[in-house]
């Protein structure tokens, strides 16, 4: 291709939306491209306000019930850990507390200071239980 420095058999570009992730989640209330979502239930998001724990933005809309994609914002990965101290939630912000001796998946326990926040809750369970989290980017600030 003339004046091109893209090969014509082979992509130069791969991940051109930066190596975003994309999650599928039900919708808890009718959605279009663009709105700002949070985690609303286990699986699930809903429109996000000024002080909710946003995740994404939705990239396909749905109505109530149905399938959309979230464009993730929030995290960078998602894990298996066990919940810790109690019931936690989806939605909740978690922090790493250690290894669990029976699993040997991470124990995660519930933290109201996003300083400390190292996951937000995907699908949450009860204490001893397994939950998935997307765990944030960044850096936790130490003490």
């Amino acid at each position: 291709m003339p004046g091109s420095i893209q090969s014509a058999t082979k992509s130069f570009i791969k991940n051109a939306d930066g190596g975003a992730i994309r999650e599928t989640f039900t919708a808890g209330a009718d959605l279009v491209a663009g709105n700002v979502v949070k985690i609303s239930a286990n699986g699930t998001v809903a429109v996000a306000t000024a002080n909710d724990a946003s995740i994404g933005v939705v990239v396909t809309g749905g109505l109530t019930g149905e399938k959309v994609v979230v464009l993730i914002t929030k995290y960078v990965a998602t894990a298996l850990c066990i919940a810790s101290g109690g019931t936690i939630a989806a939605g909740a912000y978690v922090t790493f507390t250690g290894i669990d001796s029976t699993t040997g998946l991470p124990t995660a326990a519930a933290t109201a200071s996003t300083k400390e926040a190292t996951a937000i809750v995907l699908r949450g369970g009860a204490s001893g239980a397994e939950m998935v989290v997307g765990i944030i980017a960044g850096f936790k600030q130490l003490a």
